[in-house]
């Protein structure tokens, strides 16, 4: 009997270990969720006004799994769209790898936030929204919840409004909700 539970233990803990995922990492949507786990420690540092170098690595390894991306499992009607996206990617994570200063790298955050944007709009992972400043021109990736603009800095971190993904379960405080704005500033 002891041994049975033992062998149907190591059964049940090798199907989790072996189990496919929804986006196995064979897959172009896992492929990139494995890219935006790095492009969220990005985030977090950008957001936090942060450059270290944990930005430079992350950066990298974007650049390095882009360079191997599998486009062979989009779909037939959006691989006209994703053609470009692994460049860009590498592009964008090139740069920001090797930016010397917090604003360098978030000129180079917004490039790689282009199609990565474009990316969840299409393929809407989980709990990812796309958020846009209208101040920075600029789009990024963020989970649902408080707004943390890595472009601004602490004063305007909440300046942002969800424009895709999966939105919000309840309205962001201190924005006008029609317009993402927190003031009359127009921004």
């Amino acid at each position: 009997m002891t041994r049975t539970l033992a062998s149907l233990s190591l059964l049940a803990l090798l199907s989790l270990t072996f189990a496919t995922p929804a986006h196995s990492a064979s897959s172009f949507d896992g492929q990139m969720s494995w890219i935006h786990t790095d492009y969220r420690l990005i985030y977090d540092a950008l957001a936090a006004d942060r450059l270290d170098a944990s930005v430079a690595r992350a950066a990298e390894a974007i650049a390095k799994q882009s360079k191997v991306l599998d486009l062979s499992a989009v779909p037939e009607e959006q691989k006209e769209h994703y053609a470009h996206l692994p460049q860009q990617l590498v592009d964008a994570a090139t740069s920001l790898a090797g930016a010397k200063d917090l604003a360098a790298a978030r000129s180079a955050m917004k490039a790689l936030s282009r199609p990565m944007a474009m990316w969840v709009s299409m393929s809407k992972p989980d709990g990812v929204e796309v958020m846009y400043c209208p101040m920075e021109k600029a789009s990024w990736l963020q989970a649902a919840g408080e707004t943390r603009n890595p472009y601004v800095g602490p004063n305007m971190r909440s300046c942002g409004q969800p424009v895709g993904g999966v939105a919000p379960a309840e309205p962001k405080h201190g924005h006008d909700q029609a317009h993402g704005h927190h003031d009359g500033m127009g921004h």
